[in-house]
């Protein structure tokens, strides 16, 4: 398959540069590594299930409405001497 730019045109060896331009080689080490993403990425899909149902069996919301904070909710706060020495 010829495009546009051929080497084949410019040198002898066109052909050769155009196979070595294309060409993918796929090591071990990059087959281990998508591997063991895949295997990683099935084993977190599995859990995400699992906690799912988990919830879903005890029954836990999805969402809970956070309560506005005030200074009345967190009496602490007022009490707390300040330091003016502190930075």
């Amino acid at each position: 398959m010829r495009t546009a730019f051929s080497p084949a045109r410019l040198c002898p060896f066109g052909r050769t540069v155009e196979l070595v331009r294309t060409m993918r080689v796929v090591s071990s080490q990059q087959t281990t590594v998508l591997r063991v993403v895949r295997n990683l990425a099935a084993f977190n899909g599995v859990v995400i299930v699992l906690l799912l149902a988990y919830a879903t069996y005890l029954k836990l919301p999805l969402a809970v409405k956070a309560k506005p904070s005030s200074a009345s909710a967190r009496p602490w706060v007022d009490k707390r001497p300040t330091n003016p020495h502190r930075f």
